[in-house]
Formats: structure tokens, C-alpha cells, sequence
């Protein structure tokens, strides 16, 4: 899993679920957590 930061344990949950039905939802998360696009950057 790309979520290895502690404070996206939370944010995986939803974000995974959004993924199950948006596969490329990558880009709209970064946009819509803000903070998204830390937690794929940190790998």
C-alpha cells in the first residue's frame, strides 16, 4: 500500500474506497484531501 504514514491510516479507509469505484480517483484526492498528494509522494 502506498498509505505508509500514520495520519493516512484514516484517510486510506475513504480513500480506497473511492478508488474501488474511481480507479484514476489519484488526482482527485490530492485536490480534495489537500493533503493527499503527501501520502503518495511519501511512497
Amino acid at each position: 500500500m502506498e498509505f505508509c504514514m500514520g495520519g493516512g491510516i484514516i484517510s486510506s479507509s475513504v480513500i480506497t474506497k473511492i478508488q474501488l469505484e474511481l480507479p484514476t480517483s489519484k488526482q482527485f484526492n490530492a485536490a480534495s484531501f489537500g493533503t493527499g498528494t503527501d501520502v503518495f509522494n511519501d511512497g
